[in-house]
């Protein structure tokens, strides 16, 4: 149950949820377009991350240090 709680915050805070929609221009639209979605994803989580159950709070941690873990080794 614990997992299947995690999963649906991480799925929550997703950046893909927060955008919108992709600019049909240049990269560098594409990027800045990306860049405001990830500064709302991490606003949004800044403001609601109290309000999850402290467990859940570290289980998630546990899971982005282990991919980030991951992440090292490739």
């Amino acid at each position: 149950m614990l997992l299947h709680r995690s999963v649906a915050i991480l799925m929550t805070l997703s950046p893909i949820a927060v955008s919108e929609s992709v600019p049909e221009s240049s990269p560098t639209a594409v990027f800045e377009q990306c860049s405001r979605d990830e500064t709302t994803a991490l606003s949004r989580l800044r403001t609601e991350w109290a309000q999850f159950d402290r467990t859940d709070q570290k289980l998630c941690m546990r899971t982005i240090a282990y991919l980030l873990s991951l992440e090292r080794t490739v």
